[in-house]
Formats: C-alpha cells, structure tokens, sequence
C-alpha cells in the first residue's frame, strides 16, 4: 500500500482522537449483516444511510483490512468503490483487544513474542470470520507501538508472516494522509470538495485533496490546551481546573484568538479550502458538537453553535453537569473559531476510522 506525503508540517505522535480504541473481545462466529459507512450530512454513532455515487460496476470490488492499533485490532470487511475511492457498505465489523501498549511500556520499549503471537492468534481467528464475505484481497496498517518500538520492524515481520498479511506500519506523516482518506472515503461528498477538521488535545490536523493526494496542516490548537487559554484570558487562578463560568467578553476573545490561528496558517492552504464542504471529526467536531447540537443529519451550523455558547457560557461545571463540564463551553467556542478562521458557517460532524481510508487506498 503506498501513501505518497504531502505534509507542510511533522507531528511527533499519534493523534489520539483520530481512531476511538474499542477495549472489548469479541469472538462472534457469523458475520453481522451489511451496513452502510458514515456520511458527512446522514452519520449517527458512526454509521449512516449514505448515498455512494454512481459507478461502473467494475469498480465495484470487496475488501478486508486490519489495523493495529496501541491497545486494539479492529478488522473490517467492505464493499468499496476503487474508482470514487468510497466505501459502500461495511458488511463484518469486529476488535480484539491486545494491548501492545502496555507490553512495551513494561519492556523498555520492546514488543515481546508473547503478546506479538496471540494478536496473530487473534486476526487468524477474525480473518476466518471475514473470509466468510469472501473479500478480494486483504490489507494492513499498524500505527502506534509497531511504529515506535525499539523491535518494531522485527516483531511486525513476525505477525505479518503468523498472519499470511502484510502489515504496513505507517509512518506518521502517513497516518495524517490516511486520516484525509478516512474521512472521505466515508463521506458522500465528492473526495476534491472535502475539507477535514480534526481537533485533538493539543494540536489539529486540517487538509483538503491538492490534485490526488492530500495537503495536510498542522496547527498548536488542542481543545486542551485552548481551555487553558480560555481560564488565562480571564485570569482564573493557577490552582482552578476550569474555565466556567465564562463571560461574554472572555468568550468572544477566546473564539477570536482561535479564528487568528487558523487564518495565520500557510496561506496556500487556506486558498485551496475555499469553497469546500467541512467535515469535522474527534472530540471536538464530533463528540461536543453532537452533545451540544444533536440532530439527525450531524450538521452544525456556526449561529446555533454560537447561541449555545452563549447559553452555556455562564453557567458553572456543577449546572453544565455531564461528562467533562469544564471542556464543554470552551469546545464549542473553539469550533466557532475554527470555523469563523475558515470562513465556514456550518460543518458536517462524522465518526471514521483510519481503517476506513485503508479500505479504499491502493
């Protein structure tokens, strides 16, 4: 599998929220039944009634793939389309939990043959399951520990052959592609008029196809590391953990502060974006603007984002309630931000995996 680089800045580790790790096993014996990947505008809890664009049925084609990630396996078998570069419908979706995470960590960064050879036990076991579907070829990415172990290349050999799948470990600039091509590939929009925006804990990741490969940007804009500079424009003390209540002024800099970030970036990049479709995807353009804005087409526009903010801006934690109250406000105004520094005024919300962009890579 080749993925040609196109990267205008380097990130050093994984963008954690890019691929949610499933912790459970499962061991299921026949095949779930079809279902249709997520789309940009029809996409709930991951999956959605996508409408693919009309192909020859040469296209048309079935595959497996594997991914390894720090703490799980998830195999998929699809059908997909080679031409538009999409996936139709996921037909067997399952994970096995092997935490090479772990295993590293406790071995002074090395993999051991143990842990190695019952992950390879593990997708022997799922590959028959997917075999099943009768897929045409199957594929695999490794991210994570294979990458960075110090006998990464050694005990990724090893599970390729245990397997019979040639596991490619990916590079990171490779993963911030195949992100590109994980979102696309799951969306209904035309790949040319997709522009990704994925905010992490510290840093974020935009791109947007330049010919056919993806021109990807890096910025120093995490969703926390924003909530801290939230509490510093209104001077909370060290010791506070969160920003609420927030007032209007202090909320109307913060989102400013996060709309001059996006529009220093490399002006090249901010031209090719024009004129896109926005597709947001992790913690921010996922999950927070599907708590705070729930609906069924997973679309956001700026103005209801910015009325929410502006409801929710001066409550505390304790009335915001819920999982991470003191994130909630000052991820919205962060997507306002992102948002207004893109001259976007509504974004489409979607859950995908960097499976997925394997899945239609050649």
């Amino acid at each position: 599998m080749a993925f040609p680089l196109n990267v205008l800045h380097s990130r050093s580790s994984l963008t954690t929220f890019l691929v949610g790790i499933l912790a459970a096993q499962s061991c299921a014996s026949t095949p779930p039944a079809e279902t249709p990947v997520a789309s940009a505008s029809d996409a709930t809890a991951g999956s959605a009634k996508a409408t693919p664009p009309a192909s020859d049925a040469s296209c048309i084609s079935k595959r497996g793939v594997f991914e390894i990630g720090p703490t799980a396996t998830k195999m998929k078998v699809a059908k997909i389309d080679t031409c538009t570069k999409k996936v139709l419908t996921i037909e067997t979706d399952d994970v096995t939990r092997v935490d090479f995470q772990q295993n590293m960590t406790k071995n002074k960064g090395q993999l051991t043959a143990d842990v190695v050879d019952s992950a390879a036990a593990s997708i022997v076991t799922l590959k028959r399951i997917g075999e099943k579907l009768a897929p045409k070829d199957w594929v695999g990415i490794a991210t994570g520990p294979l990458r960075t172990a110090k006998n990464g290349a050694e005990m990724n050999k090893r599970i390729s052959e245990k397997t019979g799948i040639a596991f490619k470990v990916l590079t990171v600039e490779q993963e911030q592609e195949l992100e590109f091509w994980a979102v696309a590939a799951s969306s209904k929009e035309k790949n040319e008029n997709v522009l990704v925006l994925s905010v992490g804990p510290t840093t974020s990741q935009f791109s947007a196809l330049q010919g056919d490969r993806p021109k990807v940007v890096l910025a120093t804009l995490g969703h926390m590391s924003f909530k801290d500079a939230v509490q510093t424009i209104k001077k909370a003390p060290k010791s506070s953990k969160s920003p609420n209540p927030i007032s209007a002024p202090v909320a109307e800099q913060a989102e400013n502060s996060a709309r001059d970030q996006i529009r220093k970036m490399d002006s090249s990049f901010l031209a090719l974006t024009k004129g896109k479709v926005a597709i947001g995807i992790g913690p921010v353009f996922w999950d927070a603007l599907s708590q705070a804005l729930p609906n069924k087409d997973n679309s956001y526009a700026l103005k209801d984002i910015k009325a929410v903010v502006a409801k929710k801006a001066p409550l505390t934690d304790s009335q915001i309630g819920g999982r991470n109250p003191e994130l909630y406000t000052s991820n919205l105004i962060l997507a306002a931000g992102v948002m207004n520094g893109f001259g976007v005024d509504k974004v489409n919300g979607l859950r995908t995996e960097l499976a997925h962009g394997a899945l239609v890579m050649p």
